[in-house]
């Protein structure tokens, strides 16, 4: 099995755990409608309140701590992680 598909297991099993919604994005979404673009990491949208329900349990994988991010076209916060070699 390949680094992102671990990741990708290891977060969603958390997520739906913890019954926390979320959206695959980016990279791994565009790959699902026929993208050949490398993936690079896996980007995810979840509820700004689920945040506080799976940071005791991925903190050890935190690589950018929570932060809120703003530009013209964003208001988000973002957080990264490592997990197994995969952002």
């Amino acid at each position: 099995m390949s680094k992102i598909s671990n990741a990708l297991r290891w977060i969603t099993t958390i997520l739906n755990e913890e019954e926390i919604p979320y959206q695959i994005v980016g990279g791994l979404a565009a790959m699902a409608y026929g993208a050949t673009r490398p993936i690079l990491d896996i980007d995810l949208y979840i509820p700004e309140s689920g945040l506080s329900k799976i940071l005791p349990r991925v903190e050890a994988y935190v690589t950018r701590p929570p932060a809120r991010f703003i530009s013209d076209l964003f208001d988000i916060t973002l957080m990264a992680r490592e997990y197994e070699e995969q952002e």
